[in-house]
């Protein structure tokens, strides 16, 4: 799922093509209007080329993003653009707007 561009992140990761294809643009490409908004289904087969065994037992850190940008490469990976209420909740700052009482 791809959220439009928050404030934080105004130069998004990705773009998306017509046909709902993700695409693995440069950063802060004049057609990377989207961010990763970290909800996302994945198959098994996904995670089989990073080498680890499965379930990841001894529970290795494993950066996403190359692996997403390879399968995108690949034209393996789909998307949408989400519609709802997002927030990255990334920060103790951002969680703190977040949770700071509404006032309108």
């Amino acid at each position: 799922m791809l959220v439009p561009n928050p404030a934080h992140n105004p130069g998004g990761d990705f773009g998306l093509s017509t046909a709902g294809q993700v695409l693995n643009l440069a950063k802060g490409a004049e057609a990377c209007p989207y961010t990763f908004s970290t909800m996302a289904l994945y198959k098994k087969a996904f995670f089989a080329a990073c080498g680890l065994p499965p379930g990841n037992p001894e529970g290795v850190a494993l950066a996403l993003a190359p692996l997403l940008r390879a399968a995108m490469d690949r034209g393996q990976v789909t998307g949408e653009v989400y519609p709802g209420r997002w927030t990255d909740v990334g920060t103790p700052e951002r969680l703190a707007q977040l949770n700071a009482p509404d006032v309108t």
